[in-house]
């Protein structure tokens, strides 16, 4: 079990789990299960289990099944039955159960907000006995986080955009308490709103926008504006 407040790279983490043990990984979201097109999730969330099951027997191929905000696959009764919350859970803890019991090598992983807030039973069944907590960046991973995203931003001339001379430190100390999220959702707007390319008439050469520490720092202000607008704390 991965629990942590949104954005703290849990589902990021599974994804690099599944890549390091060279697993084929199956991602369960919530909103995969709950649309308007869908009549009932928990049927389909149980021909999921059952598809991946039975392909593991097939192909005796290791897996892992990440089970991605799962407070939210079965608490997201919606427009549904009001005992879609326990039905749903009967399916996820059956499937789990029955996993452990075969001798299927399938890793189950789930994602969780805040830690103890499922049904004791989940517990009990002791479905999920590895806990692992996954907090906000502190300073030294935050200064490595805008470097890393700024490493996968697309070209190397938007990479070089990035001002020589910007004070990282300074910019670290204004994004205390911000998730690895918000530092690329940071990067990635400066990108996306300062490259652009325009034809000089007379050079007839491209010619773009510097990033400079100003720049990040405006975006900063803003993602903070935008978070108090929408009622959160430090959400960041």
């Amino acid at each position: 079990m991965f629990h942590g407040e949104s954005g703290t790279g849990k589902s990021f983490f599974a994804k690099v789990l599944a890549s390091e043990i060279n697993r084929k990984m199956y991602h369960i979201k919530y909103y995969d299960l709950f649309s308007e097109d869908i009549t009932n999730p928990n049927d389909l969330l149980y021909s999921i289990f059952y598809n991946i099951i039975e392909r593991a027997k097939t192909t005796k191929e290791p897996c892992i099944i990440f089970l991605d905000e799962i407070e939210k696959i079965i608490s997201s009764i919606g427009d549904y039955s009001p005992d879609l919350e326990q039905i749903i859970s009967n399916t996820i803890i059956k499937n789990i159960t029955n996993i452990q019991k075969s001798e299927l090598d399938i890793i189950v992983v789930a994602a969780l907000h805040k830690k103890n807030s499922l049904d004791q039973r989940f517990s009990d069944y002791a479905l999920f006995d590895n806990q692992f907590f996954f907090d906000k960046p502190k300073a030294p991973e935050t200064k490595r986080l805008f470097e890393l995203y700024i490493q996968e931003v697309e070209s190397k001339s938007q990479r070089q955009m990035f001002d020589k001379n910007i004070d990282w430190d300074c910019l670290v100390k204004k994004t205390d308490g911000f998730s690895a999220r918000y530092i690329k959702q940071i990067i990635n707007v400066c990108v996306k709103e300062c490259f652009f390319t325009y034809i000089d008439s007379q050079s007839q050469q491209a010619q773009q926008t510097l990033i400079t520490q100003d720049i990040v720092l405006s975006k900063i202000d803003e993602l903070k504006n935008e978070e108090k607008i929408k009622g959160k704390s430090a959400g960041y």
